[in-house]
């Protein structure tokens, strides 16, 4: 997870705390998701000029890396409250 600075985080969680409030399922928020990408792509390539594959495969790697802390900040604890709740399964 980068952890950015405290003015940027500010202003970026009002923009994202708005985008998912309108989501109202998930395709919706996969919608919000995939535009936001789009959008940042544009960005990317009209700033820094970067080769169409070098951009496109970072921001795989920033998906990927989403996924994972998503996998380790979330799911992780609960799948071991259902552990203790229910037993282990081995």
């Amino acid at each position: 997870m980068p952890y950015i600075n405290r003015e940027r985080r500010w202003l970026l969680t009002g923009h994202a705390f708005q985008a998912a409030k309108e989501a109202g399922s998930l395709g919706e928020l996969n919608f919000v998701i995939t535009k936001l990408l789009l959008c940042y792509l544009d960005k990317l390539r009209l700033e820094e000029g970067a080769g169409p594959y070098a951009t496109l495969s970072s921001v795989r790697a920033v998906l990927c890396d989403v996924a994972d802390e998503y996998y380790r900040r979330v799911m992780v604890p609960y799948e071991e409250a259902k552990k203790e709740e229910n037993g282990d399964v081995f």
